[in-house]
């Protein structure tokens, strides 16, 4: 399994800013059963509440990621100021013949900040995970965006005129 970011190569064991993980990975599968499901979930086990939950699909036949069934939509990694570094896990799991059930499951966003334990309960997983591969990321300080720091700098230069 390859977590690629930005057309960049795997990411596994790396460090990656925030900025370069705003949007969602591709994700590559190799040498699954294309007759068996699958689930992966991204989760940050160092998040200041608890575990949170980045991301969830389901339904993904064999090696074919894109046509999984997104449960819970890819919210990007961005750990709190003074938090300090923070894993960011993509585990893999079988899905049992019977787990069709899950595939109507949703969950909202108030729902992140769940154990993995608890996940795996809901959605009935009790084998280990088939690959598991992760990141590491932590807060920038000095994060802006480059249009803002334009929008900055030209406010600093504009004056204000004198009505006659």
């Amino acid at each position: 399994m390859n977590i690629i970011y930005n057309k960049n190569k795997n990411v596994e064991g790396q460090f990656i800013k925030t900025l370069d993980s705003q949007t969602k990975p591709i994700v590559n599968l190799f040498g699954l059963d294309n007759k068996k499901k699958y689930i992966l979930i991204m989760y940050d086990p160092d998040a200041v509440g608890g575990n949170f939950i980045h991301w969830i699909v389901t339904q993904i036949p064999g090696n074919y990621f894109d046509k999984g069934y997104p449960i819970l939509d890819y919210y990007n990694p961005h750990p709190p100021k003074g938090s300090g570094l923070h894993r960011y896990i993509f585990s893999l799991y079988l899905l049992d013949f019977n787990s069709d059930s899950n595939f109507n499951l949703k969950m909202n966003n108030d729902e992140r900040q769940i154990e993995l334990n608890s996940i795996l309960k809901k959605f009935t997983i009790k084998n280990q995970p088939i690959y598991s591969r992760f990141f590491f990321s932590k807060y920038k300080t000095d994060f802006i965006p480059k249009k803002s720091v334009k929008a900055i700098k030209n406010k600093k230069n504009k004056t204000c005129k004198k009505r006659k």
